[in-house]
């Protein structure tokens, strides 16, 4: 036997070695994800009932009331009264506008569905109205 012929021999044992601890391996992971499927359930795939108990929505309380307002069809809630009334101070369609990105947690374009307005005009309200909301909250002596 040459040295070249070692050589190969001692790569080609480790390259089967290196083949079959792989495979066992990657058999390993197989078996331990399918174990692990039978034990859990994704939540994508729960019925909405069992779905609701596993949520919860923190709320708290404070010595003012909070404020609801109604936009098309929605009930937003602040629970900030002095937030709720500079809220009030706005324009109805620039208020609008920040209850449901802000408070609603819609995105511009869903708003933009929503108002049947076009998601640049949407921006344009919401900067304008953030910049009116802290005018008059800095009247107010909001924070200070």
């Amino acid at each position: 036997m040459t040295m070249e012929d070692f050589y190969l021999f001692h790569e080609d044992n480790f390259d089967s070695f290196s083949k079959k601890t792989i495979k066992k391996a990657s058999a390993n992971i197989r078996r331990k994800l399918a174990a692990q499927s039978d034990r859990e359930t994704e939540l994508s795939v729960l019925p909405f009932q069992d779905l609701q108990k596993l949520c919860t929505e923190d709320t708290y309380q404070e010595d003012e009331e909070s404020v609801v307002f109604h936009v098309r069809g929605l009930s937003v809630v602040v629970h900030d009264s002095a937030l709720g009334q500079a809220l009030f101070a706005l324009p109805p369609k620039r208020r609008d506008v920040v209850l449901l990105f802000y408070f609603a947690e819609r995105n511009e374009p869903q708003i933009g569905r929503l108002l049947n307005l076009d998601t640049s005009t949407i921006n344009r309200r919401r900067s304008a109205a953030l910049s009116n909301l802290k005018a008059i909250l800095e009247a107010m002596g909001y924070g200070a």
